[in-house]
């Protein structure tokens, strides 16, 4: 079991911070926002995980020679509509860029989850229970992601655009460190 949750809390560790990060921004985030994001971020870490344990290793050749630039890519996208987002005047019909709309969260989910995928494939070839590490692992990502949210709408809202320009280095820096350790 503490094996299972230490890969659980591993793999959350980039969806609370890019909760944060969303948090950070969107001054007006409902709860349904916020839930829907850690809902999103828990079934794609989720089910990243599992589709890796199941993928085996006959798959893992070709995955692991990219999924570390599709990570990449996906996260600078994000990145930037952040910067962007720090120098264009964000009342509600000029905000441009939402990080709660359905396109963002596929996008930051697949981002967040695609090492969950090559965790799978690692812990298939361990004694661990499938169901037992999927679910924690969709648990934890969804509480980590919840509290992330509000952690960063909490201290966010006194930062105004800076939280922008924060969120879109956090963003990249998550990006590249995904990149480096890949490489």
């Amino acid at each position: 079991m503490f094996l299972t949750i230490t890969i659980a809390i591993s793999l959350a560790i980039d969806s609370f911070i890019v909760s944060v990060v969303c948090g950070f921004s969107e001054r007006q985030c409902s709860k349904w926002q916020a839930i829907r994001m850690a809902l999103m971020l828990g079934i794609f870490q989720a089910s990243m995980l599992a589709v890796g344990w199941l993928a085996g290793k006959g798959v893992e050749k070709y995955i692991e020679a990219y999924d570390h630039w599709i990570a990449f890519i996906l996260l600078t996208i994000v990145s930037f509509r952040f910067f962007q987002q720090a120098f264009v005047d964000n009342t509600p019909d000029n905000c441009k860029f939402h990080p709660f709309s359905w396109k963002t969260l596929i996008v930051l989910a697949v981002a967040t989850s695609i090492d969950a995928m090559a965790v799978g494939l690692s812990v298939a070839m361990i004694d661990t229970s499938l169901w037992e590490l999927t679910i924690a692992t969709g648990v934890v990502t969804f509480v980590m992601s919840l509290a992330g949210v509000y952690i960063g709408r909490r201290f966010g809202m006194s930062f105004g655009k800076a939280t922008y320009i924060v969120g879109g280095v956090v963003l990249l820096a998550i990006g590249v460190k995904i990149l480096i350790e890949h490489m």
